[in-house]
């Protein structure tokens, strides 16, 4: 369990690539503290170990 704070997103970084996880998040309202129900489980499985590099593109690699 990862509890996080104010973020809209989270990345998972210690996941093994081929092994199936199962992701459910819930909610804390931060004034009255209490927590949602759980989301309905996901099943994921990571297929990379580590995260290809993210390239740039500019315009010139766009057909005009």
């Amino acid at each position: 369990m990862v509890e996080l704070s104010d973020s809209i997103s989270h990345t998972i970084t210690d996941a093994y690539a081929g092994k199936e996880y199962i992701i459910q998040v819930a909610a804390k309202d931060t004034e009255i503290g209490t927590w949602s129900d759980w989301s309905v489980a996901v099943h994921a499985t990571p297929w990379i170990e580590d995260p290809l590099p993210i390239t740039s593109t500019t315009e010139g690699d766009f057909p005009t």
